[in-house]
């Protein structure tokens, strides 16, 4: 079987087995084609990483050999998943004007890459993610009066480890009262809830006033 050596944007060098079996699938940031078999060796890696640190927060330049551990020999995992996130938009942008040449994401790999955590549209998806903790913690409790240091994973329990719902509650409320500031005048860079929201965490007796919570916790 034929060897073939190649080198990525970060000069890492790979050797590729040519063989007309594979199904290749193409990723612009090696410029080259790579069989479809290690998709799945990047998906095991970033769910390794998922496994032991909660999320997929992984910064680009992040290269790893187990998923878990920084090594600058590794694979660009980083990189990897940043190319998921074009790869799932190109599903809705006509070929020719794409940024990145990446194949459209399909069904199953966007299944799987969601089962670990992963956001495709980060602020929107990032969103949904912390709204769903709210409401799991709405069903708990009955109610959103949350500390501003609460963390949680489950949206119920407390975990220093944990997504900071606390934190998050705060800003829908920061971003309630900027839709009627001036930008200019703002005194946060939280950006104006929408409609769309504010109704859905109405739906979970959202107070966005907090001298209200205050006056319910007495």
């Amino acid at each position: 079987m034929d060897r073939l050596t190649l080198y990525d944007s970060f000069g890492n060098d790979f050797n590729i087995y040519l063989d007309d079996t594979y199904d290749y699938e193409y990723i612009p940031a090696y410029n080259f084609k790579l069989p479809s078999e290690d998709w799945m060796h990047m998906y095991d890696l970033a769910r390794k990483y998922y496994e032991t640190y909660g999320d997929l927060k992984i910064v680009r330049t992040f290269k790893t050999k187990d998923g878990i551990n920084y090594d600058p020999e590794g694979f660009t995992l980083g990189n990897w998943i940043e190319n998921q996130r074009y790869a799932y938009k190109n599903r809705n942008i006509p070929k020719e004007k794409r940024t990145a040449n990446l194949s459209p994401l399909s069904e199953e790999k966007e299944q799987k890459l969601r089962e670990i955590g992963m956001f495709f549209d980060y602020w929107e998806d990032s969103w949904n993610f912390m709204y769903d903790l709210a409401s799991k913690y709405y069903e708990a409790y009955g109610n959103l009066k949350i500390n501003k240091d609460f963390k949680t994973k489950d949206g119920i329990t407390y975990d220093k480890n944990g997504y900071t719902l606390g934190n998050w509650i705060q800003n829908q409320r920061k971003a309630y009262k900027n839709r009627s500031i001036p930008l200019d005048e703002r005194k946060n860079s939280v950006a104006p809830l929408t409609e769309e929201r504010e109704n859905r965490l109405n739906k979970i007796d959202m107070i966005y006033s907090i001298s209200k919570v205050k006056t319910l916790k007495k």
